[in-house]
């Protein structure tokens, strides 16, 4: 083969060469462009569900009426409603103060904010008794998410927490913007009387369930006694070992259901008081404070 031939058939595989490491460079770019606009994807798409913008003392989770936040070792804060007029666009909250911060140099502030902690959004403080006060939080309709942050100040010192709201979540009621203090008092009394109840109804949820596990480990106490029959040495002393479990299980579960049942009868007989006091405040009128 000529000098010239083996020159000619070197520049072809050369360019072949380059034409190769250009297609890869391209291939490469492409794969990198590609990466890098998914992760941007991906990163707004956790941006936007994750959260993590919010302080971190936010638990996202609805606080259900009942709920209390501790403010400082001396006070406690608890949840006692949501309401949400749809007509008027109001949402009222209502929130138990920790009476044994009552008469000490103290005060409470509150703020509110609509779907972030940065976006404050107006409210009013439109009760504030002894016991507990009231926040009506108007055009809340276009937030899915309300947090109220409630501060102590106190001895020259404040502390703080978030109420989360979802407002999926809250009661749809009529509010009537303005109340006399006994009306309030009523409403106060009526939240106190629901929360029991709850507490009483989640009780015998419970009691349920224990009575099912009981019905349970009873048969599995009958299947294993049927079984001794036929056992002998190291093996019937493992199943009388697993009797004397469920028998254990059984006892514990009893004394909780009894427990429970005592709980559930202290429960309706104060709900009962409770609810005789709201409409003994509605029979008189609200005249009495």
């Amino acid at each position: 083969m000529s000098p010239e031939a083996i020159k000619a058939k070197f520049t072809a595989i050369q360019k072949k060469a380059e034409a190769a490491s250009t297609r890869q460079s391209a291939s490469r770019q492409k794969w990198t462009v590609g990466f890098f606009l998914l992760f941007v994807v991906f990163g707004l798409a956790f941006f936007l569900t994750s959260k993590w913008w919010m302080p971190s003392n936010i638990t996202i989770k609805h606080t259900v009426p009942g709920s209390s936040v501790s403010l400082s070792t001396y006070a406690e804060l608890t949840i006692k409603r949501w309401d949400f007029d749809v007509t008027q666009n109001l949402l009222e909250v209502e929130i138990e103060k920790d009476a044994g911060v009552i008469g000490k140099d103290y005060s409470y502030a509150v703020n509110a904010y609509g779907n972030s902690s940065t976006n404050q959004i107006p409210l009013d403080i439109v009760y504030n008794g002894e016991s507990f006060f009231v926040v009506q939080v108007p055009n809340v309709a276009r937030f899915e998410e309300i947090l109220l942050l409630v501060r102590l100040d106190m001895e020259e010192q404040s502390y703080g927490d978030y109420f989360y709201c979802d407002m999926e979540q809250v009661s749809r009621v009529d509010i009537q913007k303005e109340k006399t203090d006994a009306e309030y008092m009523q409403l106060n009394l009526l939240s106190k009387a629901d929360i029991k109840e709850a507490e009483a109804l989640h009780l015998r949820q419970e009691n349920e369930v224990l009575q099912d596990r009981i019905t349970e480990y009873n048969q599995s106490i009958t299947a294993i006694q049927s079984e001794q029959k036929y056992q002998f040495g190291e093996e019937l002393d493992k199943s009388s070992a697993r009797i004397e479990e469920y028998t254990s299980a059984i006892n514990a579960a009893e004394k909780t259901i009894a427990d429970n049942e005592e709980r559930i009868t202290l429960i309706v007989n104060d709900t009962a008081e409770i609810r005789q006091r709201a409409e003994n405040l509605r029979e008189a009128g609200y005249e009495t404070q």
